[in-house]
């Protein structure tokens, strides 16, 4: 008797902590994002309004808090040129993050055009990259609103289910 009731109590609380982890995964993606929109215009304005090299507004960046999306501005490698150690850094870092394919790419696009051109074209490019991310924003938190409670109510009514069926 005890030994369905732990059972049925353990089944329940497995299915409902996977629901709430899926559904936590849309929400870190969303605050990834916001950091990560936050982080480039940061970027612009070291740029812009106190002419910082390239190198140490990524140093600087990297260094404003341990945030896995600030990290992904670590340049593990300084004898790389700067553009390909940051699309290194990138590669290394995305595990780290919930940042999806199409975020990664407009990322990875973004490090291989930087420091490759002239202080307009850098803003052009940064300022082009930040709305494709606010484009992408506003899509991942329409996904994050319509399925976090779907995910968190399916995980703990497939553990009733479960409950159920077998017990």
């Amino acid at each position: 008797m005890y030994l369905k009731l732990l059972g049925a109590c353990l089944t329940l609380t497995g299915t409902g902590a996977l629901g709430f982890y899926l559904g936590n995964r849309y929400l870190k993606r969303v605050k990834d994002l916001e950091k990560l929109i936050t982080l480039l215009q940061q970027f612009k304005t070291e740029m812009h309004y106190r002419a910082t090299p390239l190198p140490e507004i990524l140093n600087l960046i990297a260094k404003s808090d341990d945030h896995a999306v600030s990290q992904l501005f670590k340049i593990k490698d300084p004898s790389l040129p700067v553009n390909a150690a940051l699309k290194k850094a990138f590669l290394e870092g995305f595990t780290k993050t919930a940042l999806l394919t199409r975020e990664q790419e407009v990322l990875l696009t973004f490090a291989e055009r930087v420091g490759t051109s002239d202080l307009k074209d850098q803003e052009n490019l940064l300022n082009y990259t930040v709305e494709q991310l606010k484009l992408i924003l506003a899509e991942s938190q329409e996904e994050a609103d319509k399925n976090v409670k779907l995910l968190n109510y399916l995980g703990i009514l497939t553990g009733a289910l479960l409950v159920l069926l077998f017990f």
